[in-house]
């Protein structure tokens, strides 16, 4: 891998020269000082958006097209979930809200979490994401549970993102070419639906790495991001210079969320 950070007008400008022969480049507005990861999760969000466009594009040069629209909302009836680093994110971006619409968000959540523990589900999502991540057939049938409740994401508002910008990299990593109408049935067992290929899993990479090196993976749900947000403060944060960290989570990344060519 071949990273380079250069001087530019504004900021800096990130060249990214992938093993797999993907190349990225993109403005870096790095941080002065040591940071976190969360203090540049931005940047990694523009590297996955620049490797999800390469994607698409490659995609379309195959003859599949992009059924994802504006207004289409069967992924916000999923279970989010989302790195450590992105939950405090959120959180923060939570607090910064206008009133009225931070109100809004709260009571959203505090509904679902209502919901979920009427249902026998609530203590079973914590549980099976926060220690048992790598049991995949526990982790799909919650689910499948979940996705029975129906809950829009609390940042749903009508039938939009309202932290686009923010978006957790699950979310932004679900692109599919199938006809929008099988999302809506995902979880039956004839579903057709079809994800197009990333190389990178960016989402995995940032939810098992703690900014200098790998973690156990840590993986947040979305109704919990303001649940669990003070105990996430507490948690350890390791710092070091932007420029660092991102040749250090890229590594990461490019090591060991390399997808084969004909992964879904």
């Amino acid at each position: 891998m071949d990273i380079r950070i250069s001087d530019a007008t504004s900021g800096k400008n990130l060249h990214i020269g992938f093993t797999a022969g993907l190349s990225v480049e993109c403005a870096f507005f790095p941080p002065e000082g040591d940071v976190a990861l969360v203090d540049i999760l931005p940047e990694i969000f523009t590297i996955s958006n620049e490797l999800i466009g390469q994607a698409l594009s490659q995609a379309g040069a195959e003859g599949l097209r992009l059924s994802c629209d504006r207004g289409c909302v069967s992924c916000c009836y999923q279970l989010i979930v989302m790195s450590d680093h992105e939950a405090l994110l959120l959180a923060h971006i939570v607090s910064l809200m206008e009133p009225n619409e931070q109100a809004r968000i709260k009571g959203a959540l505090k509904s679902m979490l209502q919901v979920l523990e009427q249902n026998g589900l609530l203590a079973e999502l914590i549980d099976s994401h926060a220690n048992c991540f790598s049991d995949s057939d526990r982790l799909v049938e919650m689910q499948k549970k979940y996705w029975e409740l129906q809950l829009p994401c609390p940042f749903l508002v009508d039938r939009l993102c309202s932290i686009y910008q923010f978006r957790p990299l699950v979310c932004r990593q679900y692109i599919v070419s199938s006809p929008s109408s099988c999302c809506a049935q995902i979880f039956k067992p004839d579903n057709s639906v079809k994800k197009i290929p990333l190389l990178y899993d960016v989402a995995s990479a940032v939810a098992s790495f703690n900014g200098v090196a790998a973690k156990p993976t840590l993986a947040v749900p979305i109704p919990a991001i303001l649940l669990v947000n003070g105990l996430l403060e507490s948690f350890p944060r390791p710092k070091s210079n932007a420029e660092e960290m991102i040749a250090a989570f890229l590594a990461h990344l490019e090591q060991n969320f390399t997808r084969s060519a004909t992964s879904k």
